[in-house]
């Protein structure tokens, strides 16, 4: 089944990214919220119940945010999350700098061109 990150500018995917694992969010709708909130996803409406959605092993401490984390490197089998872990890194939403205009700067460089 193909899963993707629902955090924004998060580019993990179950085919560009095979190795990463992959958490599904919590269907109760008031945590669905909070977890919308948290990875500044603003979608209009929340989506159904049915709907699987998925959040990658980018945004969490993996040895801090899992319940069974040795036992998985050890033995194998499925990650757990611990009850009330939140995703709570997001290094692919890093600020980007803002362009800032100088039209004054502009006219004086066209002038010395010309």
């Amino acid at each position: 089944m193909y899963k993707y990150c629902i955090v924004p500018k998060c580019i993990n995917t179950s085919i560009k990214t095979p190795e990463k694992l992959f958490f599904n969010v919590p269907k109760d709708p008031n945590l669905v919220k909070q977890w919308y909130s948290i990875v500044k996803r603003d979608d209009k409406t929340t989506p159904s119940a049915e709907a699987t959605r998925n959040c990658c092993e980018d945004h969490f401490d993996l040895e801090e945010d899992m319940e069974n984390y040795v036992k998985f490197k050890l033995l194998g089998g499925k990650l757990k999350l611990k009850k009330g872990v939140l995703p709570h890194k997001f290094e692919c939403q890093k600020p980007q700098k803002k362009k800032i205009d100088r039209p004054g700067f502009l006219k004086t460089t066209r002038h010395r061109i010309f």
